[in-house]
């Protein structure tokens, strides 16, 4: 029987639908960023250029999380260390990845630049959000783990001392940068069906006024 309540720490166990739905998430994300490096040879449009190029960097993040998430819910002392040492990796290279997707798209919408270097703002600012999360994961993390109290081993017996306990949820930032990843993807693909519609109904309404 399928349960929607529970989640495996692990999507790619495929054991709940929340596993179904971040590991066909995970395919779809990839196979739009695929289908965006390809079209950029033909040209495109400033929205679907601005948010292509932020799901497709975030494509690319997402899969670097699943690669370091820890895949049993019992950890070992070894399994705490590594995680908290994945956590620092991932956050570092997502903070490269935004500055790297932020030149990415200024480069892809470069002409907007000669009309005003506000446009600077408007591209930084979907990564804005991201960035200020990285800094509250970190920044916690290292205040988490500098407690006078603190050992891996008390953490340990906390995580599995909890029925549901999972590890990874110590990087927040894992979470944060998928939910952003699909409210993009939602506004690129949503303004597409707009789009399309809208030219839609201008060519019907064109072809009632010949009638």
């Amino acid at each position: 029987m399928v349960n929607f309540d529970k989640s495996s720490i692990y999507p790619f166990k495929l054991k709940f639908v929340t596993d179904w739905i971040i590991v066909i998430f995970l395919i779809v994300s990839s196979l739009f960023s695929i289908k965006f490096f390809v079209s950029l040879k033909k040209g495109g449009n400033i929205y679907y250029r601005y948010f292509g190029s932020f799901v497709a960097t975030f494509s690319i993040s997402n899969w670097i999380a699943m690669t370091f998430l820890i895949k049993t819910r019992k950890v070992s002392l070894s399994d705490v260390k590594i995680a908290i040492r994945n956590t620092y990796i991932y956050n570092y290279l997502l903070l490269g990845l935004c500055l790297i997707g932020v030149i990415w798209c200024l480069y892809l919408t470069r002409r907007y630049l000669k009309f005003t270097t506000w446009w600077i703002i408007v591209v930084i600012l979907p990564y804005l959000l991201i960035l200020y999360q990285i800094g509250i994961t970190v920044k916690g993390l290292q205040t988490f783990t500098t407690y006078s109290d603190y050992s891996p081993e008390i953490l340990k017996m906390f995580v599995n001392s909890n029925k549901y306990g999972d590890i990874n949820l110590i990087n927040q930032t894992v979470y944060y940068s998928i939910a952003y990843q699909i409210v993009a993807l939602i506004l690129l693909e949503g303004g597409r069906i707009f789009v399309y519609l809208n030219k839609l109904v201008k060519r019907k309404n064109k072809q009632k006024e010949r009638k």
